[in-house]
């Protein structure tokens, strides 16, 4: 079973369970599946959260926490263990949708997808593979 099945079990949620790689993967850039546990940050209220990253793009991250973001909220993210280099301490992003998660079983009420916020990243991000 890979990694990408057990995701799909786990929640059940269309936003994790296509397959990243599959060519009908409508997206600027490539996803990577991916899981880590994360700290979510309001930019806006200063509080907090934890949730649990499960895929990545250069553009982004998918993530489900228990506590719903509004779109157009920004964040600041702090990745466990990231998959990804960057050389700035904190990871900041928008809000882009947040869903909340009717399976059966699952670990977080909401699934949320960030955009990176591209002014705060000075050029500094980029996606490793393996």
């Amino acid at each position: 079973m890979t990694n990408s099945e057990n995701i799909i079990f786990l929640n059940n949620n269309p936003e994790t369970s296509k397959d990243p790689m599959s060519p009908d993967e409508q997206r600027a850039s490539q996803r990577f599946v991916y899981e880590s546990a994360l700290k979510v940050e309001n930019c806006d209220s200063g509080s907090y959260t934890y949730g649990r990253m499960y895929n990545y793009s250069a553009g982004g991250i998918y993530f489900e926490s228990d506590v719903a973001f509004q779109p157009g909220t920004q964040v600041r993210i702090e990745i466990e263990k990231p998959a990804i280099d960057l050389d700035t301490d904190d990871l900041v992003a928008m809000v882009k949708w947040c869903h909340e998660i009717s399976a059966a079983v699952v670990l977080y009420d909401y699934g949320i997808g960030v955009e990176f916020d591209r002014s705060k990243r000075d050029g500094k991000f980029r996606v490793i593979q393996g």
